[in-house]
């Protein structure tokens, strides 16, 4: 199975809510996942992001913004230029 991104934005705003600090990987969120090697979570302490690369059971890459917009872009990883797929509220 893929890593769920709504995980990861919802982990994201309680790790928030509860330490006042933005979670650096998918260990601090409590997310384990076979695949997680796959995602990597930025931030400059006040925004992030989580970029979740191609994969065999996905059609492309996969951008989440922390205000839950989740770009995706086919053949190369996904920028907030790339449309929005969905968005998380």
């Amino acid at each position: 199975s893929s890593i769920r991104l709504f995980e990861i934005f919802y982990g994201q705003r309680a790790f928030h809510q509860a330490l006042g600090t933005l979670a650096r990987n998918l260990t601090e969120l409590d997310i384990v996942e076979p695949f997680s090697a796959v995602v990597t979570i930025e931030s400059d302490g006040r925004e992030w992001q989580a970029r979740l690369a191609k994969q065999n059971d996905l059609p492309g890459h996969y951008l989440l913004t922390g205000d839950g917009r989740i770009h995706f872009s086919a053949n190369k990883p996904a920028t907030t230029n790339d449309p929005v797929f969905h968005t998380l509220r």
